[in-house]
Formats: structure tokens, sequence, C-alpha cells
């Protein structure tokens, strides 16, 4: 394994290779100051208790979290009471970082305070810089995992959608033209390279919490155990996870440990499409020779760029050079040429 760091403009991602093949990314844009990260340690305290949520507010020093108790709280959790948690998802849009007990912390214990500290990259090996071709795939990657849609090999495609309470997998046959002329079979193999494909996207997206998958047809017994193994043969080995049988209407249900932010909830923000719109302006400056390029935004780019908390144009300005005319139009995204 090897982890490899592509800089961008506004954001870094570390990609981890086994062989040549990405397995899982990261992404971090150190600009949106998260000062808690997945895998640090804080002595905490318990500002508020939740009776209704099962769960404690915690007050790290620069922030709250949200210490959410699975069996019923211990009737020595009360407020007022410092503790030793560990963070494993940190702050995101409107949530609050979330993060576990370890247990109490000394009564002499400076509090709040960080404890432990953790690498940007986790318990990743050390990055590397990317060459051209890993820089390729990492951003190739992006773009896939911008998608809900997943094409397959031979055709079909699966469609992943978020709700508030879970994640849907639907795998459509589209297109598909391997499996044979039997149905059964034909059904068969698609689940097959489905699932497959469905461990590989879980992973890559971090996905977490509860996950229902929507199989072709209904499998058989023996079906249905195949796939099974399939899903499990990677997603049990590093994370909690837990695979039910699928039903007779072909619906398998997994539930899944949360480890960070789900790659889709940051590929989903706008500020993604800023820096894409940065990241490609730049790439087309490098290659100007003299050229005024044009650079047409939306309207909701446009108002992110203008309170930008990274100086993206100091940044071109002195590392990038060239010149470029900004022209805000009403496009859904934007146009660099």
């Amino acid at each position: 394994m090897r982890n490899v760091v592509l800089n961008r403009i506004g954001e870094d991602v570390y990609a981890l290779f086994d062989g040549d093949n990405i397995i899982e990314i990261k992404i971090l844009r150190p600009w949106q100051n998260q000062n808690a990260k997945t895998g640090q340690e804080y002595c905490a305290r318990i500002k508020t208790i939740d009776m209704r949520l099962n769960a404690a507010f915690v007050d790290l020093g620069d922030e709250q979290a949200l210490l959410q108790f699975s069996l019923p709280r211990p009737k020595y959790i009360v407020e007022g009471l410092a503790i030793i948690v560990k963070v494993t998802r940190p702050k995101f849009a409107d949530k609050l970082a979330l993060c576990s007990f370890i247990g109490e912390a000394s009564p002499k214990a400076k509090c709040p305070e960080l404890v432990k500290d953790v690498a940007d990259w986790g318990d990743w090996p050390m990055p590397q810089i990317a060459n051209q071709d890993e820089a390729q795939k990492i951003q190739d990657l992006l773009i896939e995992l911008g998608s809900n849609i997943v094409n397959l090999k031979n055709g079909g495609n699966i469609k992943i959608d978020k709700t508030r309470a879970l994640i849907a997998i639907d795998i459509d046959a589209a297109g598909r033209i391997a499996g044979g002329t039997n149905q059964n079979n034909f059904n068969h193999k698609l689940n097959q390279i489905a699932a497959q494909e469905i461990v590989r996207q879980i992973k890559l997206r971090n996905i977490g919490g509860l996950i229902i998958i929507d199989f072709v047809g209904a499998p058989s017994k023996l079906e249905s155990q195949n796939l099974i193994e399939i899903l499990q043969k990677d997603l049990k080995q590093n994370r909690k996870c837990e695979i039910l049988p699928i039903s007779k209407f072909g619906l398998c249900e997994i539930t899944r440990a949360r480890n960070g932010i789900e790659i889709g909830d940051i590929l989903g923000d706008i500020s993604t499409k800023a820096i894409n719109a940065i990241n490609t302006l730049a790439q087309k400056l490098q290659n100007s020779k003299g050229a005024i390029i044009k650079f047409k935004i939306s309207n909701e780019i446009n108002d992110f760029l203008q309170n930008c908390p990274f100086d993206w144009q100091k940044y071109l300005h002195e590392n990038i050079g060239g010149s470029y005319e900004v022209q805000i139009e009403n496009i859904e995204n934007f146009e660099v040429y």
C-alpha cells in the first residue's frame, strides 16, 4: 500500500493505492479549519445531556461535539464531567463532530484540551507526491465519485442515492449484453459484477450507516450466499460491518460503522465546483502561451469565489501567471477556454 497526495488549489487529495488501483481517498481542505479531525482524542467537558437522543453535547475547546451512547447512558456521566473522547467524524456543514467515549479524565487534567493529535492522512503511510499517471487517476476518480451512477463492465449500472435515513443502491440491467440467454443466469451474473463494484464504491465513497442494496430478480439461496460472500470479503476487513441475509425480494441490508465524512457530502458542496473551476483555469493558463483565457462561471460559483476563504487569485498570479477574463453567465457550472 502507498499513500499518494495530489496537491490542488484549495485542497489536498490523499489516495491509498494498492498496486495500480485506488482503494480509498481522503480530501483535506485546510481553509475549512476543521478543528476536530477523525482519530484525535480530547479531554472534553460535558455541557448538556439530551435524554431524547441518548447523547451528550461535549465541549472540545473551539467547538462542540456530539457523544452518542449505544447503550443506556452510565449514571456517572453527568453535566460538567471531564472525559476523554475520540473523534469519529469531523464537523461538516451544520452537523457537529461525532465522538466516542474512552474514559474519565484525571481530576487534574486541563479541560478542554487536545490530548492526542493525528496526521492529516490518518493511519495511512507517509504520503508521496503524485506522479503524472497517479494524478490523472485521482482526477478521473473524483469525476466518477461526483456522480451517483456507476457503469458496470459489459453494461448495466448501479445508482447510489442518499436519503436522511439510509443509502439506497439500485442495480439496473440497462444495456447489458453479458450473462447468457437464461434469465436467472443473466440476473446472477449481473448481481455478482454489481456486488463487486458496490464494495469498491462503498469504500471509495466512505459510506457508513444503513445501506440497502436492491439486487436484480429474486436470488436463490445459493446465489444469495454467493453475493453475501462477495460483500463480506472486503467490507468487514477494516471496519465494523453487519450484512444481513438477502430477502426474498432481493433486498440486502448492511450497517457499516461511520468513519469520517462521506466523499459524496464533500463533492456535493458548492466549494467543490469552485475548486474544480479554479484548477481547470490553472491548467489552461499553464498552456495558454500568452493568450487570454475566458473563464465563464455560474452566479453560484461567483458568489463563492467573491468570498473565497483562500486567496486563489494571488496563488494564480504568483505560481501560474497568464491572463484571464472572468465572465458571470447563467450556466450550471463553469467553462474555461
